[in-house]
């Protein structure tokens, strides 16, 4: 409160939705998915962020076991691609990055063994130490993804992780 003659908030004007970030320099390697129309990754479902979510937590983990790092040296993230497809659903891009400011080279590396990275990942999703049902700390859930557990399926990314590399 600025002052004391200012009334106390209600609390009935909360902003939702509101992500706080900061800037900072650093490796990436993009890659973009195409599906096609069987598979629509619609931005604001529930289904796609769940999806995307899982698929970029397997990537992470599964880059930085190939390049025997620290867990949570590269992590990743995705948005609809930008151009039509994207907006369509049809076309999503997931982007592996370092979490060293400045970068440490890391994901870069990733490009050349994409289809290592991916095969990879699909078989930490389809294969969990636990034989858990969703998720759990032996796959993919880990206490920096925790805001997230509810969003992480490994049946559901490797459903769609499947998809992109076989067309199945």
């Amino acid at each position: 409160y600025p002052t004391n003659a200012d009334e106390q908030c209600p609390g009935q004007y909360v902003t939702r939705h509101v992500v706080l970030g900061g800037d900072f320099r650093t490796d990436i390697a993009l890659f973009s998915l195409k599906l096609d129309a069987i598979f629509r990754l619609k931005p604001a479902l529930s289904e796609t962020q769940t999806a995307m979510r899982t698929i970029c937590e397997a990537l992470s983990a599964a880059a930085c076991q190939l390049l025997q790092i620290e867990a949570g040296e590269i992590l990743a993230e995705f948005r609809p691609a930008l151009n039509a497809g994207g907006a369509d659903g049809l076309r999503v891009e997931v982007f592996l990055y370092d979490t060293l400011a400045g970068g440490a080279g890391f994901s870069p590396q990733m490009v050349p063994r994409a289809q290592e990275l991916f095969g990879r990942a699909l078989a930490l999703l389809e294969n969990c130490p636990g034989q858990c049902h969703t998720a759990c700390y032996r796959c993919l859930r880990t206490f920096r993804n925790k805001l997230d557990h509810g969003l992480i399926d490994r049946f559901v990314g490797a459903q769609l992780l499947r998809h992109v590399l076989h067309d199945v």
